[in-house]
């Protein structure tokens, strides 16, 4: 069955000319929350030594683990820019960014260890993985393998274009650091 889930995002851009149409100011910021989950079912089975009876034999299950694990992710990206016109042939630009990454990871576990049962050697009663019936198990239901993962990176950049005639030029530069936890 599929399930949808609704998480609001956004993006705020702002975009002006100043100082003559000379500077020209563009600042944003965007921010995205997505969600995504894993559900696991993994088992496992018993199965006697007889090959004579494989097609008769009921397998005893186990072992049973379920995982439930959502994971809310958010990014945000703020950016600001400046724009310079020194001459209709000399140009420049600079820009900052800065995004953040958050993950939150909710890992929930149930964990079932059907007990063996106990067989005696009592020749008047059949003993087989058809017959056996367990009647007592181990359960373990966990909340571990939860983590945050967090981190933010800045970038700086700069450029510049020079143009004379068909003649252009253009060098670019950029800088980053990254924060993780």
């Amino acid at each position: 069955r599929a399930t949808y889930k609704i998480y609001p995002n956004f993006s705020l851009e702002f975009s002006d000319v100043f100082l003559g149409d000379k500077l020209g100011v563009l600042a944003g910021v965007s921010s995205t929350r997505t969600m995504v989950e894993q559900n696991i079912t993994s088992y496992d089975y018993a199965f006697d030594a007889n090959r004579e009876n494989n097609a008769t034999e009921i397998p005893r299950l186990t072992y049973l683990q379920m995982t439930d694990a959502p994971k809310v992710t958010t990014r945000t990206n703020y950016n600001l820019r400046f724009d310079y016109k020194f001459s209709s042939n000399l140009s420049a630009w600079s820009r900052v960014d800065f995004n953040t990454y958050e993950a939150k990871n909710f890992r929930r576990d149930l964990v079932v260890f059907f007990n063996t049962p106990v067989i005696t050697n009592d020749p008047a009663i059949e003993y087989s993985l058809s017959s056996q019936t367990v009647t007592a198990a181990t359960v373990f239901p966990t909340a571990g393998f939860s983590f945050n993962k967090s981190g933010s990176t800045i970038t700086f950049s700069s450029g510049a274009s020079y143009k004379r005639g068909a003649f252009r030029v253009d060098v670019q530069g950029q800088f980053s650091r990254a924060l993780s936890s």
